[in-house]
């Protein structure tokens, strides 16, 4: 099982549950400094996609790329 630690904004985000089931928990956190992460929690693992791309630090973690918006990024909410 591959683990990553993903460097967020230190508040908690505005929380919407998109669809909740017993196989899925999908949800949409938005961050007051306009960052989008959103979930997909199914049986078969963790899909986390954003609207920033990802820079992978040092220590292996990854954090929001604030200066490259994710092209493909399609926000559920609208």
């Amino acid at each position: 099982m591959a683990q990553v630690k993903m460097n967020t904004p230190h508040e908690l985000p505005k929380v919407t549950i998109l669809e909740q089931t017993s196989e899925r928990i999908y949800s949409r956190q938005e961050y007051s400094n306009g960052f989008i992460l959103v979930t997909d929690i199914t049986l078969e693992g963790i899909k986390a996609v954003s609207n920033f791309n990802w820079i992978i630090e040092a220590d292996g973690s990854v954090s929001p790329n604030y200066s490259s918006p994710n092209p493909d990024f399609v926000d559920p909410r609208h």
